[in-house]
């Protein structure tokens, strides 16, 4: 039985190399709540997931909102990468 820790948590199968350009080892996700629109976005955690067989992280309990996760750095950069990820589950 897997046991997921409490509060907001990703966790990415199966990651690698998506097809083009260089191999990929891993991903940096950045969570994002987002706030009405005269209001910057509110960062709320970045991590990076290590392309094995999966990898998860926990960004504990989340204020009541919206949010989305986005891909913000690739085998540590932001181009000339490309990412397969086979599944992504997100609990909150």
């Amino acid at each position: 039985m897997i046991t997921f820790p409490y509060g907001t948590y990703i966790s990415l199968t199966g990651c690698g190399y998506g097809g083009l350009g260089a191999p990929v080892s891993n991903t940096q996700l950045q969570l994002t709540r987002e706030t009405p629109w005269y209001e910057p976005d509110e960062d709320r955690g970045r991590y990076t997931f290590y392309c094995s067989s999966s990898d998860s992280h926990a960004f504990g309990d989340q204020p009541s909102g919206s949010y989305h996760f986005t891909v913000t750095k690739i085998q540590g950069s932001t181009s000339g990468y490309y990412l397969k990820v086979n599944s992504v589950y997100v609990r909150y």
